[in-house]
C-alpha cells in the first residue's frame, strides 16, 4: 500500500471530508486560519483542533496517529471539498439562469443574494486560511516536500479566490 492510500486511509477514518457540510468545512477553515507558528494540527471525527507545542505533543501525536502527511492530506481534502461546493453552487445558479431563458433580476443582479453572501464568506474564509497555512509552512521549514505541498494548497486556493472574485465581478 503507497503512502498515498494510507493517507487516504487514514484521513476517510478520521474526517468524513466528502459529506461535510459547507457549515463544518467554513469552521475548519476558520480553525486553520488561526495556527500560529510552531502550532500543528490533530484531528477528530469531525473537526480539526489545534496542537499547540507542548513537551508530551510529540507522545500524543503518535498516540492518535497524527502526522505531517495525515496534515496536509486532510487540510487538502477540506479545501478540494469547498472548491466542489463553489462549483455546485455556481452550476445550480447557471443551470437555473439557464431553465428560465430570461434571467429575471433585482437590482440587476442575476446571482440570489444567499449565493453572493455564501460565496463572499467562502472567499473570506479562504483568505484567512492562507495566513494559518502559511504559519504551518513555517512550523514544517525543514521539511522541504511539506512546505512545497502547503505552497501547492496556497496557490489553488489563491486561484480560487480570484476565480470567484472575477465571477462575482461579472455577475453584479
Amino acid at each position: 500500500m503507497s503512502d498515498l492510500q494510507k493517507t487516504q486511509n487514514v484521513v476517510s477514518g478520521l474526517m468524513d471530508v466528502k459529506n461535510m457540510k459547507l457549515d463544518n468545512l467554513l469552521l475548519n477553515l476558520k480553525i486553520i486560519s488561526n495556527l500560529k507558528e510552531y502550532d500543528k494540527i490533530s484531528v477528530n471525527s469531525e473537526n480539526i483542533i489545534i496542537d499547540t507545542p507542548s513537551m508530551f505533543q510529540g507522545i500524543y501525536r503518535t498516540w492518535n496517529g497524527d502526522s505531517r502527511k495525515n496534515t496536509i492530506g486532510i487540510i487538502d481534502s477540506i479545501i478540494n471539498r469547498i472548491f466542489e461546493i463553489t462549483d455546485e453552487l455556481l452550476d445550480e445558479e447557471t443551470c437555473n439562469q439557464n431553465r428560465n431563458h430570461i434571467i429575471i433580476t433585482m437590482n440587476n443582479k442575476p446571482f440570489k443574494d444567499n449565493i453572493i453572501s455564501t460565496f463572499q464568506t467562502i472567499v473570506v474564509q479562504l483568505s484567512e486560511t492562507i495566513t494559518g497555512l502559511q504559519n504551518l509552512k513555517i512550523t514544517y521549514l525543514k521539511d522541504v516536500s511539506i512546505t512545497a505541498k502547503i505552497d501547492l494548497i496556497i496557490s489553488k486556493i489563491q486561484n480560487r479566490i480570484n476565480k470567484i472574485n472575477n465571477l462575482m465581478n461579472i455577475k453584479t
